[in-house]
């Protein structure tokens, strides 16, 4: 499905305005005037739709007034007296013979619309984007993907959340080639944010280099993949609670605690452990007493 796009100055625009004003030049009558010059923006607002639904790159057969006319509620005849209206006021233009006339031209129509190998372009890319979560060799792609990339986007590295859908963090798959394949190669994990500014274009397009696996070569001292983040800081805490001086236990009067270099009083010592029994020659041998 493709949509189209509409200035919103539109209805203050010049050629819009003269909509009205040619079609009191028809007729004196106001009402007749109004009568018409609604028709003439029915037919543009129709045939603009149709124009974009079929990927006409704004050329309109006359033809196609028998099937659009129903679609905005006129009939053929209403739709063909208005047309000339919006030949006058410059939002279209006569389609010669030359150029597969008779018909008309959308004024401007590849500068607001996309064209037709657009249109079939993007169309392409949203079948391939389906068959890479709907197909089993795409989930095989998908999973393999996140599994090398670790849930960090290829672009800034930063861990995306699969359970997000808004958001920057949110995670995706993006291509690296536009138009390449689905594969493992080829896809990569991204963050929204990155995905959203790279669009349609290669990194080398878009100046977003794109960077290795979270773990890989430029993390020294790479530890082993199934080590994770969450890990790492949990030894990295465990060295720093067994390296530090610990608290400092306070008097019985409250007044301070016993420094590194203070003797802590026999009577607030903590009890050590009984020694086990050394076992005796008979135990060795196994001969009882």
């Amino acid at each position: 499905m493709s949509w189209m796009r509409v200035d919103d100055d539109l209805i203050d625009h010049p050629k819009w305005i003269a909509i009205m004003t040619h079609a009191r030049a028809v007729t004196k009558d106001r009402a007749a005037a109004r009568q018409l010059a609604g028709d003439a923006v029915l037919v543009w607002l129709g045939t603009l739709v149709w124009g974009c639904r079929v990927n006409c790159d704004g050329i309109v057969p006359e033809d196609a007034a028998a099937k659009i006319a129903p679609r905005v509620y006129l009939t053929e005849d209403e739709y063909l007296d208005a047309a000339p209206l919006l030949v006058k006021a410059g939002l279209w233009h006569k389609l010669p013979k030359s150029r597969g006339g008779p018909g008309w031209e959308i004024h401007d129509f590849a500068d607001y619309q996309k064209g037709k190998g657009q249109v079939q372009l993007e169309q392409t890319r949203e079948a391939r984007k389906k068959a890479l979560y709907r197909t089993v060799e795409g989930r095989r792609v998908l999973a393999a993907v996140k599994d090398r990339d670790r849930d960090h986007c290829r672009y800034c590295w930063t861990q995306v959340s699969w359970k997000a859908r808004r958001g920057g963090r949110a995670g995706t798959i993006d291509h690296v080639d536009p138009d390449g394949p689905n594969s493992v190669e080829n896809c990569v994990v991204s963050c929204k944010s990155c995905n959203s500014v790279k669009g349609g274009l290669t990194p080398e397009e878009a100046e977003m280099p794109l960077r290795e696996p979270f773990f890989g070569e430029h993390i020294p001292d790479q530890p082993d993949e199934t080590v994770s983040v969450r890990d790492l800081f949990a030894n990295d805490s465990r060295s720093i609670r067994a390296g530090g001086s610990g608290r400092a236990r306070s008097g019985r009067n409250g007044s301070g605690g016993a420094g590194s270099g203070d003797e802590i009083p026999e009577g607030d010592r903590a009890a050590e452990p009984p020694a086990p029994p050394t076992p005796t020659d008979d135990e060795f041998t196994g001969v009882d007493g």
